[in-house]
């Protein structure tokens, strides 16, 4: 019988498989960029889709000391790139945030 290696991107596949099933949207094991209502996901990682700042998003949490997901580091990371204008799924995302909690568009 043949052993089945669980690998990371096996993993996240899954992963990705249960979080759609569960949203009731397309089965997929890696999706493309979708912005939906109620959620939303990226093809590739976040931090690429604004070029280059993964490598800025870096050197700030080397310098903050963090080393997970931070918001205060990537809102960092996005003023001292002087980001000034986001892609439009980013902000399109924003945009959905700030309707589910009843805010007006900004």
């Amino acid at each position: 019988m043949p052993t089945r290696v669980c690998t990371p991107r096996t993993a996240a596949a899954a992963s990705n498989r249960r979080i759609l099933a569960a949203l009731n949207a397309l089965d997929a094991e890696f999706p493309p960029t979708t912005v939906q209502d109620k959620w939303a996901c990226f093809e590739s990682e976040i931090e690429d889709a604004i070029t280059g700042f993964r490598p800025l998003l870096s050197e700030v949490k080397n310098r903050m000391g963090w080393k997970g997901k931070s918001p205060v580091a990537y809102a960092e990371a996005v003023r001292r790139g002087g980001v000034k204008a986001l892609p439009r799924e980013i902000a399109e995302i924003l945009q959905q945030t700030r309707r589910l909690a009843g805010l007006p568009d900004g």
